[in-house]
């Protein structure tokens, strides 16, 4: 959602004189965010008022209100493909989909962590723990469908998704570690992340994920 007091500031900045009805709105939504919906509805209900209705610079504000807001190109954690290393195949859009839906979660949810622990928000820590359960359950179900997929179930190696050339992701078998159990790599876990926000990248991965 727009933030509606950056949106206020704008309108502002067109016509002064509406500060006296728009600051009050913008006051209250700072003090009670949540019911930011009810005040979207009343600034709203405000700039189509008949008052507004033949605003000289109508149009302009309308167009404040109404712009989209810009996104950012979402951060993976997929490593590149290493020279060498043994692509199985490239994962199909509707699974690398999925993929990186996850992998975006879970970045969030180890910010949240980070968060939680310089705050000791205890509300927040009780939501991070449901949606690391949910995370939980995400992963699982994504090997399921790759390892169905690409019929690693008797398989003993390591494998790992990866990008390759750009937005395609890949799945790719490690080469041998000695002294580590054949595993399945994907995104970054929770506890991984928020290892790699303190501390760097975790132990024996090297930032991979």
């Amino acid at each position: 959602m727009k933030s509606i007091g950056r949106t206020i500031d704008r309108i502002l900045k067109v016509d002064p004189m509406l500060a006296e009805h728009l600051d009050q709105i913008k006051a209250k939504s700072q003090r009670y965010p949540s019911k930011a919906t009810a005040y979207w509805r009343e600034l709203l209900a405000f700039l189509n008022s008949d008052q507004l209705r033949q605003h000289p610079k109508r149009g302009e504000i309308a167009g404040i209100v109404s712009a989209p807001r810009k996104r950012a190109n979402p951060v993976y954690t997929f490593d590149s493909v290493a020279p060498g290393e043994n692509i199985l195949g490239v994962v199909p859009e509707h699974m690398a989909d999925y993929v990186r839906r996850h992998d975006v979660k879970t970045i969030k949810l180890a910010k949240m962590q980070v968060e939680a622990n310089m705050t000791r928000n205890t509300a927040l820590m009780a939501r991070i723990a449901r949606e690391e359960t949910l995370l939980d359950i995400s992963v699982k179900k994504m090997w399921l469908m790759l390892k169905d997929h690409f019929g690693l179930w008797d398989k003993t190696a390591s494998f790992s998704i990866k990008k390759n050339g750009g937005a395609t992701l890949v799945m790719v078998e490690l080469p041998p570690q000695q002294g580590l159990r054949p595993r399945v790599l994907g995104p970054f876990g929770p506890d991984d992340l928020r290892r790699f926000f303190m501390l760097g990248p975790p132990d024996g991965d090297q930032g991979q994920p």
